[in-house]
């Protein structure tokens, strides 16, 4: 994989199938409006308060955390402020220019966003001591899922942990009908 940098955006060149097709568009389009249709309103924030809650109870002053399809940074940048540094990543360039813009607007430093491709993550192994992916595994077969699954393995360390949040593969069935 070739890398560029990008203002504070690395770039890594991904090749993408027709589910990382379909999404990257799907969330190209949606990223402006992602979080006022997901996070807002009392069930919106409810969702939001209580994932970050249940997340924060496993996130005590990490050395290098990932969080995988970090989309605007939400989560990410909820627990930046316990880790020494923070990674975001996601395939879609948009999604991550509003993370960066909210980093910047909430004077968070050590956070980095980086466009790259979960199957293929661009680090070494034993990287991460903790590696955070929540509301993504549910948008893809089982079978994708486990290579997901396989590369987070792969780039954490010993004795590190995996946080991963899945939706109700049900969920899966209405957004496919959304999204197709």
């Amino acid at each position: 994989q070739s890398r560029r940098r990008k203002g504070k955006l690395k770039v890594n060149i991904v090749s993408t199938d027709r589910y990382d097709k379909r999404n990257l568009k799907s969330y190209s389009e949606e990223s402006i409006v992602y979080d006022k249709k997901r996070y807002t309103g009392v069930s919106g924030e409810f969702l939001f308060d209580s994932l970050n809650e249940q997340l924060n109870k496993f996130i005590d002053q990490e050395d290098l955390m990932l969080d995988v399809a970090t989309g605007t940074g939400r989560v990410v940048l909820s627990f930046a402020n316990r880790c020494k540094k923070a990674i975001g990543l996601d395939l879609t360039p948009e999604m991550l220019g509003e993370a960066r813009r909210k980093a910047e607007e909430k004077g968070i430093k050590n956070v980095e966003f980086v466009i790259g491709n979960a199957k293929n993550l661009p680090y070494e192994s034993n990287t991460f001591s903790t590696i955070t992916c929540a509301r993504f595994l549910h948008l893809f077969p089982f079978e994708v899922q486990n290579i997901f699954i396989k590369e987070f393995y792969r780039c954490i360390k010993p004795g590190g942990k995996l946080i991963i949040e899945y939706n109700n593969p049900l969920c899966n069935f209405g957004i496919e009908l959304i999204r197709s």
